[in-house]
C-alpha cells in the first residue's frame, strides 16, 4: 500500500475545483508504472509507461499556474519521483544514478509540502552506527516512516548506480555518503514503522551490505547485524503469509557469499578444487 498516495487521497477530499480530467490521467499512468513494476522481466514496457508519466507529467507542471494548491504540487512531484524511480529498475550503471538522483529531487519537491518532519541526515550521526541517537517521530509516524523507506531505497539505487560505472573517476566521500544516507533513512523507516515491516528490514539490509562490502561478510558483528536484519524480514513474511522469495533469496545469497569467506580463508586451494568437483 501506498502510503504517501493515500494521504494526498485525503487531502484532495479538502478540496474544491480539483482538475479531475488531468489528474485521473496521471493516476492512469502511476497505477500503470506500480502494476508492472510488480511484474518480472518487463522492464521494456516498465520503461515505456514510466517515460510517458514523466513527458505528460512534466508538462503539467511546465503548464501549471503560480497558484497550484499544495496536494496537487506534491501530487504532481510524487508521481514524478515514482515514474523516475521506476527507470532506475530498467537501467544499471551511470543511467539508474541519474534516475535515482532525479527522483531524490522530486521527493524533495513532494516532501517539503507534507507538513511531516522527517530526520535531517548528518555524517556525524553515523560515526558511532548501529548506535544513532533517534529523533521522536513525528504525529503522522506511519507517513513518515515509509518516506523514510522511500528515501533509503533511492539512495540505495543512486550508490549502486555509481559503484557499477567503472569509467568515472567517483569521490570515495560522494559514494560512501549515498551509501550512508540509504542506511540512515531505512533505520529511521524500521525505527519509526509502528509495525514490522519486511520490506523496510529487507531495504536495510541491502543497504548495510552495499556499504560494508566484504568488511560485511567477514567482520562478525557487522556480518550478525546484517543477518539478523534479513532473518527479520523473512519471520516477518512467513508469519504474515505474504510471498518471501525476495527476502529469502536476498538472505540466502547474502549468507552464501559470507560462507564462500570462510571457506576462501581456512581452506587450502587443493582442497577447493576436490570439493568443487564434487559439488559441481
Amino acid at each position: 500500500t501506498d502510503i504517501a498516495m493515500k494521504y494526498l487521497a485525503d487531502k484532495f477530499r479538502e478540496m474544491k475545483d480539483i482538475p479531475y480530467a488531468k489528474l485521473s490521467i496521471v493516476m492512469q499512468y502511476y497505477v500503470r508504472v506500480y502494476e508492472l513494476s510488480q511484474e518480472k522481466n518487463n522492464t521494456t514496457l516498465l520503461s515505456n509507461a514510466s517515460d510517458e508519466g514523466i513527458r505528460y507529467v512534466s508538462n503539467l507542471l511546465e503548464q501549471a499556474d503560480s497558484q497550484l494548491s499544495k496536494a496537487i504540487d506534491s501530487f504532481l512531484h510524487y508521481c514524478l519521483a515514482e515514474f523516475f524511480f521506476a527507470k532506475t529498475y530498467c537501467d544499471e550503471g551511470l543511467d539508474s544514478y541519474y534516475y535515482a538522483v532525479k527522483a531524490i529531487e522530486e521527493y524533495d519537491m513532494s516532501f517539503s509540502l507534507f507538513n511531516i518532519k522527517l530526520p535531517v541526515y548528518s555524517s556525524k550521526k553515523m560515526d558511532k552506527y548501529p548506535s544513532i541517537n533517534f529523533d521522536s517521530p513525528s504525529d503522522l509516524q506511519s507517513l513518515a516512516a515509509y518516506l523514510c523507506n522511500t528515501y533509503g531505497e533511492c539512495f540505495s539505487k543512486a550508490a549502486r548506480g555509481c559503484s557499477k560505472e567503472k569509467d568515472i573517476d567517483w569521490d570515495k566521500n560522494y559514494l560512501k555518503d549515498l551509501q550512508q544516507k540509504a542506511i540512515f533513512y531505512c533505520e529511521y523507516a524500521v525505527k519509526w514503522s509502528e509495525t514490522d515491516n519486511q520490506t523496510y528490514l529487507r531495504n536495510l539490509g541491502c543497504a548495510l551490505e552495499a556499504h560494508y562490502g566484504e568488511e560485511g561478510y567477514t567482520t562478525d558483528d557487522i556480518r550478525n547485524k546484517i543477518s539478523e536484519t534479513y532473518q527479520r524480514a523473512m519471520d516477518i513474511s512467513i508469519i504474515d503469509k505474504k510471498e518471501s522469495y525476495k527476502v529469502f533469496y536476498t538472505w540466502l545469497s547474502f549468507e552464501h557469499r559470507c560462507a564462500d569467506r570462510i571457506f576462501d580463508k581456512h581452506i587450502s586451494k587443493d582442497k577447493k578444487e576436490i570439493i568443487r568437483w564434487l559439488y559441481r
